[in-house]
């Protein structure tokens, strides 16, 4: 019998060692240690899946990938035959299917998914989850299966600007007491609930001067929660200044910060990314404000904001957050300290954020397009 490690091995070996660990799916490894040979579910099959194609990506294997999507078909019959039944619906392998089937087509479908696809996707979530109800809440595995569920049904709607569905609002207040608000995921809800609303908001076709001092000031309470957020980590997902010896010549600044692991990385930047996005609101808000003060018929409406202060502030804090995210990337460099591993893809959300933003500094669009293309390579 060969000892060489089949394709499907091999895919699976790199799928939980190096893709799985820092993200969200962390659990995925001993779901699959609980799938016997015999019994091939749709868990087994999303999973394969997902692990041929993140490894063809890393290989740039196109035989890998149409594999890949050979066992996603599979596993998209399987999943739909689970959901279509009251009694298999409820079960987390079912959710977890749904869940891995999501992760794949993120990896394996490179043109955007429209509009109407993500609107899909998201109110079957929801419905999937009121299905399961707050038994759901009564085990480990349930609890981070709702929380990574309803982050993704969050980051549907900000992403597109669209109010929360009514029927997802309701069920998490019924969550709320059943949920232990001491894990740091469970906190990120009513934040990213919040970010909803206020994206909802300016994206509305006009924008009125009377509404300009409510939207600061739930903007400048939103940069508050994230700090409030940050300070209530456990001591344990606290970072600290990497020694002088490890830090990389290309460090900006000179600064590197460590980190527990990955993911209590990757939760940092998603608290930072949301500062960044508060500091620039009130900075274009503040802009309008100067605006409206050289026209006598608004002032009245903002006379009590100072557009200078407020602008100098937001650009201060947007300068102090870009320098965490950049003191966060040498944390993902592999073992021998010369190349990123796998999970700094995890870096290149908030690097493109940094890219991207016309108000970001060009020194530091320089570096965060840098550390894009080093971690490309």
């Amino acid at each position: 019998r060969s000892i060489t490690p089949s394709q499907d091995d091999r895919a699976l070996g790199y799928f939980m060692s190096s893709y799985i660990p820092a993200s969200p799916f962390y659990y995925l490894s001993e779901v699959y240690k609980t799938t016997t040979p015999i019994a091939q579910d749709a868990v087994s099959s999303t999973i394969l899946a997902a692990s041929l194609a993140s490894l063809s990506l890393h290989v740039g294997s196109s035989k890998l990938m149409e594999n890949a999507r050979m066992h996603y078909s599979e596993a998209l019959a399987q999943t739909n035959a689970a959901l279509a039944s009251p009694n298999t619906a409820i079960l987390d392998r079912t959710l977890i299917s749904v869940l891995t089937l999501g992760l794949f087509e993120a990896i394996a479908f490179s043109s955007r998914r429209s509009p109407q696809s993500w609107t899909t996707h998201t109110l079957g979530a929801v419905q999937l989850i009121r299905l399961r109800g707050t038994k759901q809440l009564k085990t480990s595995l349930g609890t981070r299966l709702f929380l990574q569920t309803c982050n993704n049904i969050r980051s549907s709607c900000i992403a597109r600007s669209t109010p929360l569905p009514n029927e997802f609002v309701y069920f998490c207040e019924q969550a709320k007491p059943f949920l232990d608000h001491s894990i740091p995921n469970a906190r990120l809800g009513p934040l990213m609930d919040n970010i909803v609303s206020l994206r909802v908001q300016l994206t509305a076709k006009h924008i009125g001067t009377h509404q300009i001092p409510t939207l600061i000031h739930e903007t400048l309470q939103l940069d508050k929660q994230v700090l409030a957020l940050m300070d209530m980590l456990p001591d344990s997902w606290r970072y600290g200044a990497m020694p002088q010896h490890r830090i990389p010549s290309w460090a900006y600044q000179g600064l590197a910060h460590t980190y527990a692991d990955h993911r209590i990385s990757r939760h940092w930047n998603t608290l930072r990314q949301t500062r960044l996005f508060a500091n620039e609101v009130v900075w274009h808000l503040a802009a309008h404000v100067a605006w409206a003060k050289q026209h006598p018929e608004l002032c009245l409406y903002i006379k009590d904001f100072d557009a200078e202060a407020l602008q100098a502030t937001a650009e201060a804090n947007r300068t102090q957050v870009i320098g965490n995210i950049f003191a966060s990337v040498p944390h993902f460099l592999g073992e021998e300290g010369t190349a990123f591993g796998p999970a700094a893809r995890f870096l290149i959300w908030p690097l493109t954020i940094v890219a991207e933003r016309k108000l970001t500094p060009e020194p530091a669009r320089r570096y965060a397009t840098w550390c894009l293309y080093e971690i490309a390579r």
